[in-house]
């Protein structure tokens, strides 16, 4: 009996340690979710008051540097590319790697909408120039979701996950050659295409935004 207690115990033991493990990546770490609004904020900013705005929500104290060449963007002196390797060299001084590849989460969700949009905008105008380039670009863009399922798996939540895997297994369809070959029709293109909005969005939510 004693026995079959003390079993008992071990179990409940291991089943909190397990039901408290699995709680800690129940929401995604908050440095993470800061990163990824400022990844997408970068990318999507292209006017003096988001540049402000951006600067506005950096953690800690960014370094001269990097508060130089953001009143040179927004002054319109640089390209936003020259800000870019200090903002992500800033983000891993506050929260290490991980901080690093949520801006790049961020970032990349931002592109993937633009793209998405894009491609919609050109169809509905019947602009085969627009949508063709959108989508020959889709299949770079969301082919890096699998990059993110491999650096992020361990400290996000599940969902987060299977909305990066269903981006990979849209990007197995997004393939102009493949409907040219008959090796993926047009319908399932578009499908593909058509799912990715959902799964950004879900990504956004899990990261507060």
């Amino acid at each position: 009996m004693l026995n079959k207690c003390m079993g008992l115990v071990a179990l409940v033991c291991a089943l909190g340690v397990y039901i408290n493990a699995q709680a800690v990546v129940q929401d995604v770490p908050a440095v993470q979710k800061t990163w990824f609004e400022i990844g997408y904020k970068y990318d999507a900013a292209d006017k003096p008051e988001h540049i402000t705005a951006l600067r506005a929500k950096l953690p800690g104290t960014p370094s001269p540097a990097l508060l130089k060449e953001l009143d040179r963007w927004a002054k319109g002196e640089v390209q936003k590319d020259k800000v870019r390797p200090l903002l992500v060299a800033h983000a891993k001084t506050i929260g290490g790697w991980e901080a690093v590849q949520a801006f790049r989460l961020g970032e990349w969700c931002s592109q993937l909408e633009d793209t998405v949009l894009e491609f919609m905008v050109g169809a509905m105008l019947d602009r085969p120039e627009v949508w063709a380039s959108a989508l020959f670009r889709m299949p770079a863009l969301t082919a890096q979701a699998q990059g993110f399922i491999d650096t992020l798996s361990t400290t996000v939540p599940e969902i987060v996950i299977r909305s990066l895997e269903s981006i990979v297994q849209a990007s197995q369809k997004i393939d102009v050659l493949g409907v040219y070959f008959n090796r993926v029709s047009m319908d399932d293109l578009i499908k593909a295409v058509l799912s990715i909005p959902d799964n950004v969005s879900t990504l956004k939510r899990a990261y507060g935004g």
